[in-house]
């Protein structure tokens, strides 16, 4: 009798346990009700799932599996699991029987649909969707599946994704005749902000172009990835007919390029570079990789990375917000900084709600979707409005700048005016002196020899003074432009002796002479090019020991004169090579020599007018090599 009673009640057990395994894999989310008054059905809240980690179920296999609601949170997106969906329908006895299921996101790229059909051999009828198998379907925007109903009968249909990105499904259940009408005002709203879209990329371009602000420049590609993310998301891209590695990549440039554009961005606007160096070689790695990173969005690697790109990017901003609301908060916030800091506080809370729900913190529904698309046209308005109060700042500076810059002109012009008339006065009396200075010398012999010596020393100072205010006359003439070249074919040895009247003796006695040929000629402005030489030998002798030579080598090669003057003197440093050309400016190494500074002015400009090229190497404590290169005169 006990031995009845237990085998009864180890029976009863194992029912009660196969009854539980049967509740636990029934249903436990009610069919979606179509009626006659039904114009659109979402049906994502009545959806089970179940999770293939292998990907390697079949129909068989996955309906045996235990699914739960789809209101739960579940890791949806960036995996290589396959995703199984559940969704029962029931058509009312008045309802239409022709109905239209659109289903997506339209990136997904391989989505299987079982419709239940008791005349397939299974009992299923299978339909192949996805991105790569666009052309093997409706046009539409979202999947499109035309399904004919039954009254009062409960249909199942099962949805398997196995896509590289996010794996969520919604989509509706639309009466077949208003399906074209519903689907044309979408399109149409659709349309009309992603041509704002491209309407602002083009403003900010030119608008960066023309104030040359790089700020602008990637806000446009951010504004352009939002263009590629919502015309994928939306499935614009789908009626473009793009399909296989092309849609993966129109999604890729998207992601990527909202993540490249918005952190360049914010490194130009808080320019990063200075004031935080190490975030700046940060962002320009993270842009550098998600470069690399792009081509692989059409490959299955995609899912394994892209997660890290868009936390770094989302990494970037909420710094950003960070600083931006602490400076609002301390008052020392630019007037511009609170609509910068209001703008990226959506965007930034829908970015963080959907990486949530793509890792299975919290459930992905179109409450999540949604919130980003209206996020970003209320970031888009707050956004240009900060820009735009920024192009005006911008032109306020450029144009107080070219007002600064016109004034500064204006003096430099008068101060070269006063200068070259003074020069011009001072010209005419130091010739008379020098002059009266000669006289006084071949006309008394016999005055004392001291006396003689300061009367020497008196015309040198005066030939030197010329010599000062013809340097001065000439730059002024190079610097307006007012010089005209007289060229003539020369003798090169020439223009070398006049360059040489203007020294002394002692020092005429340190210059090497190499011109090959010795009768080299060549085609120039001679007093011009004696001027340039002059100076540079003037140069090289003064800040050279008083015992070591300068070298002065011409020759033709190509067609080309080069003439190189080399020195063993105190030399100069890279900084100082840089700013030799400018006028009035002497280097490090020029301290306690005299001089105008207009030496290295005249040079250059001489050299220049002759479209030649003036090259100086230049160490130091070494020397000095000074090379010129003239072309040949072309009429």
């Amino acid at each position: 009798m006990q031995r009845n009673i237990g085998r009864l009640f180890l029976l009863a057990l194992l029912a009660l346990l196969n009854l539980t395994n049967e509740l636990a894999a029934a249903p436990v989310t009610p069919p979606l009700t179509l009626t006659a008054h039904t114009t659109r059905a979402e049906f994502q809240d009545a959806l089970d799932y179940f999770v293939d980690d292998a990907a390697a179920m079949t129909l068989a296999q996955a309906q045996q599996q235990r699914f739960s609601p789809v209101r739960g949170a579940f890791k949806s997106g960036y995996s290589s699991a396959a995703i199984w969906f559940r969704l029962r329908v029931r058509l009312a006895a008045d309802a239409p029987v022709d109905w239209m299921l659109t289903f997506g996101p339209p990136y997904l790229n391989h989505v299987t649909l079982y419709v239940e059909n008791p005349r397939a051999a299974d009992g299923f009828e299978r339909r192949e969707y996805g991105d790569h198998a666009l052309q093997e379907h409706l046009p539409s925007r979202l999947f499109a599946s035309p399904l004919t109903l039954s009254p009062e009968r409960t249909l199942t249909l099962y949805f398997r994704i196995h896509s590289s990105s996010t794996l969520y499904l919604d989509g509706a259940f639309v009466p077949l005749e208003a399906f074209g009408g519903q689907e044309s005002g979408a399109t149409l709203w659709i349309g009309l902000y992603l041509g704002a879209l491209l309407t602002l990329f083009f403003i900010n371009v030119l608008a960066g172009m023309w104030l040359r602000d790089r700020a602008l420049i990637y806000y446009a590609v951010y504004v352009l990835s939002l263009f590629f993310l919502h015309s994928g998301s939306k499935g614009m891209s789908n009626l473009l007919l793009l399909s296989d590695w092309r849609m993966d990549l129109w999604m890729g440039v998207g992601v990527y390029g909202g993540v490249i554009g918005s952190s360049l961005m914010f490194d130009q606007l808080f320019d990063y570079a200075r004031h935080r160096p190490l975030l700046h070689r940060a962002i320009l790695l993270l842009t550098a990789l998600s470069l690399i990173a792009l081509p692989f969005s059409v490959t299955p690697y995609y899912s394994q990375h892209v997660g890290l790109f868009i936390i770094g990017g989302q990494a970037v901003a909420l710094y950003t917000l960070g600083m931006l609301a602490r400076r609002v908060l301390r008052r020392r916030a630019q007037p511009h900084d609170a609509l910068y800091l209001w703008a990226f506080v959506p965007p930034a809370i829908s970015m963080i709600l959907n990486l949530l729900a793509v890792f299975g913190v919290m459930h992905l529904d179109n409450s999540v979707r949604d919130f980003y698309l209206v996020s970003s046209l209320f970031h888009l308005l707050l956004l240009n409005f900060a820009l735009a109060q920024r192009i005006k700042d911008i032109d306020a500076n450029r144009k107080k700048a070219e007002r600064h810059a016109e004034e500064m002109e204006r003096r430099a012009t008068e101060q070269r005016n006063f200068l070259a008339v003074l020069s011009h006065e001072i010209k005419s009396p130091l010739g008379k002196i020098s002059t009266s200075a000669q006289m006084i010398a071949l006309t008394h012999p016999d005055i004392p020899e001291a006396a003689l010596t300061r009367v020497g020393r008196i015309r040198n100072s005066a030939v030197g003074l010329s010599d000062m205010v013809e340097r001065i006359l000439t730059s002024e003439a190079l610097a307006q432009g007012m010089l005209t070249l007289r060229r003539e074919p020369v003798a090169l040895t020439h223009v070398v002796d006049n360059a040489l009247t203007a020294l002394a003796e002692e020092e005429r006695s340190r210059i090497a002479i190499h011109i090959e040929p010795p009768d080299l000629r060549f085609e120039v402005d001679p007093d011009l090019l004696t001027l340039a030489l002059s100076n540079a030998l003037s140069n090289g002798l003064k800040y050279s020991p008083a015992d070591q030579p300068v070298t002065v080598r011409a020759s033709v090669a190509h067609a080309m004169l080069t003439i190189e003057i080399t020195d063993q003197g105190v030399g100069m440093s890279p900084q100082d090579v840089a700013r030799l050309s400018a006028m009035y400016a002497r280097g490090q190494s020029a301290s306690g020599t005299s001089g105008a500074g207009l030496g290295g002015y005249i040079l250059y400009s001489a050299v220049h007018a002759h479209d030649g090229r003036v090259q100086i190497d230049s160490q130091p404590g070494v020397g000095t090599r000074l090379r010129i290169t003239l072309p040949p005169h072309a009429e």
